[in-house]
């Protein structure tokens, strides 16, 4: 006796079985659709993400903005402006697609280099030492 009929299935404990049950919407988790749906879907926010012509800006290194595996992505970006124009188009496909972005298993994280590198640097430093200060008085 089959248990799933095209959108239709019944849930089966032992030796009996539920009423037959119908999804409203998605698909069944562990359905062979769900990874392919789940990739067009991601394929359509890389090519949004190519399409801003944003890059790292890594000299003498092959320029992209993003790294993509399975459901985790990495952007890459140069400098602030960039990024918040990423997260734009990333809001952007959030919206048109019902996808969100799980703020919680989120990480920023930079790196200097490139024009402005030792005021960034300097500026760093700067902040750290007062911080250090402002613990010593309070201390």
């Amino acid at each position: 006796m089959r248990h799933c009929d095209q959108d239709r299935f019944r849930l089966q404990e032992c030796f009996q079985f539920s009423g037959t049950l119908l999804p409203l919407t998605g698909t069944v988790q562990g359905s062979v659709l769900s990874p392919l749906l789940f990739d067009l879907f991601l394929n359509a926010l890389l090519r949004l993400l190519d399409a801003t012509g944003i890059v790292h800006g890594i000299k003498r290194t092959p320029q992209w903005n993003h790294a993509a595996f399975a459901d985790d992505l990495s952007i890459y970006v140069s400098t602030v402006r960039d990024g918040n124009k990423m997260l734009d188009v990333i809001h952007e496909f959030e919206s048109w697609s019902g996808l969100r972005i799980s703020i919680p298993k989120s990480v920023a994280t930079g790196a200097m280099y490139g024009t402005g590198t030792t005021r960034r640097q300097e500026g760093a430093k700067a902040v750290a030492a007062k911080r250090k200060e402002t613990q010593a008085q309070t201390s």
